[in-house]
């Protein structure tokens, strides 16, 4: 008989709708990285998807970027915001759309979730800017991905979910320790296989599986770990256990 760990991952690799990449995030983040790409091509790209069009815009035109008049087009917003925060904002959307329709657990708040994973993202971005500049938006979407494992396991077995909650509440300990105890794998592991599943950069990947252990992340990404680990922390609130 199969473990329950290998059920999940099972779970992970092989169930028909799992969340996967969508062919026109997939493509953006392919010509974003490419320096050789021209901005109208990205733009022209952007703009066949109506919902990425009005998050793109949205964001050129919050305060953060200070433009002096209002981002309308597509282009535009590239030129304001540069490639690698266009990109973050696609895999953002992705991540969080396709995740977004999670059963109705108890003591478990959808946007609590959705604000803390913002929040550990930014921070983490900003942390980064001081020792890793060349990773920080990288940082960015590590921070964001950080608890993807979680919404996994609330969409495909939330009764176990449930199981793990009520476990780490009674015992005052982590949720990551919970789930070891009773699923013998982690939301990192299985946040990890998702982020292989979307071809996502290996330092993510493995940013997000250690982020609740960096002393035992490979020393490529250990900092890096630790960086989201502390803004995880930092930031974290009541929406699931002592330690998330």
């Amino acid at each position: 008989m199969k473990s329950k760990a290998e059920i999940i991952k099972n779970i992970a690799l092989k169930i028909g709708n799992l969340p996967t990449m969508p062919t026109i995030v997939a493509k953006m983040i392919e010509l974003a990285d490419n320096p050789k790409t021209q901005i109208n091509t990205l733009a022209q790209l952007i703009s066949n998807d109506p919902s990425l069009t009005a998050r793109i815009l949205k964001s050129a035109n919050s305060q953060y970027y200070g433009f002096s008049r209002e981002i309308s087009t597509v282009d535009t917003a590239i030129v304001v915001m540069g490639y690698k925060a266009v990109k973050e904002i696609g895999l953002s959307l992705n991540a969080f759309d396709s995740l977004k329709n999670t059963a109705a657990i108890k003591n478990f708040d959808i946007h609590e979730y959705l604000e803390h994973s913002v929040e550990v993202a930014v921070a983490a971005r900003e942390s980064a800017k001081i020792n890793f500049p060349a990773d920080s938006g990288e940082l960015y979407v590590a921070g964001l991905l950080h608890d993807m494992g979680k919404m996994i396991l609330i969409q495909y077995m939330p009764q176990d979910f449930c199981e793990v909650l009520d476990f780490s509440e009674k015992n005052n300990i982590p949720f990551f320790e919970a789930e070891q105890q009773l699923l013998g794998i982690t939301h990192c592991e299985i946040g990890y296989i998702i982020a292989e599943r979307w071809n996502l950069p290996q330092k993510i990947g493995n940013i997000i599986r250690f982020h609740h252990s960096p002393i035992s992340a490979p020393d490529e990404f250990s900092a890096q770990a630790q960086i989201i680990n502390t803004a995880d922390i930092a930031c974290r609130n009541p929406l699931a256990s002592p330690e998330n």
